[in-house]
């Protein structure tokens, strides 16, 4: 969300109700009387794919109008934080992409993904919403609590790597949780000593 809306926490249901073009208004939800821009992504991006499935969760998606549909995370990311300079923008990201991976900062030195984007890291013109009244805080989202995580897994299945449980046993191990955390994810923890 843009970092101006007084707005800091919504529930799924309120922001099912955003999408759905129910709640149209900051208004209704405790912030200004200014009308809900509510951008999207593609229907076969990952985070429009996650969108639907865990917050909508079988419910409609109104079909965005054309100032409201972005085509990638970082132009997802640039409009929220400043679309007309204005604070009635909403949108959604994974945490990771949002604090690790767009810039908002002009004068920052920019790096290069394969497709040639340039990313540099936010400057902190968006907020993450607490959600249910629960902040995306690493604690939280390690313990579950946050409502709105996706896990990602490495599969391993069917290999006869003998190196590969010494991987698994090093990326769980603190060294291997604490570069996950530097890459700007939230890791499981230290590995126990019975892994």
């Amino acid at each position: 969300m843009n970092q101006n809306n007084p707005v800091s926490d919504l529930t799924i249901e309120q922001i099912q109700d955003i999408y759905a073009r129910k709640i149209t208004n900051w208004r209704q939800i405790g912030g200004s009387d200014v009308k809900i821009l509510p951008f999207q992504r593609p229907e076969d991006s990952g985070s429009q794919t996650t969108m639907l499935k865990e917050v909508m969760k079988g419910r409609e998606i109104t079909k965005p109008l054309r100032d409201e549909f972005v085509g990638s995370m970082g132009e997802m990311i640039r409009g929220v934080a400043h679309y007309r300079d204005a604070a009635e923008s909403i949108g959604y990201s994974f945490r990771f992409f949002a604090q690790n991976m767009v810039t908002l900062d002009p004068g920052a030195s920019p790096t290069r993904t394969r497709r040639g984007e340039a990313y540099k890291p936010s400057d902190g013109t968006v907020k993450l919403l607490r959600i249910n009244g629960i902040e995306p805080s690493e604690e939280n989202i390690r313990s579950g609590a946050y409502p709105l995580t996706v896990e990602i897994y490495a599969a391993t299945a069917g290999t006869e790597n003998q190196h590969v449980q010494e991987l698994i046993g090093w990326v769980l191990s603190p060294r291997g949780q604490e570069l996950v955390e530097r890459s700007g994810y939230v890791g499981v923890g230290p590995a126990s000593d019975d892994t």
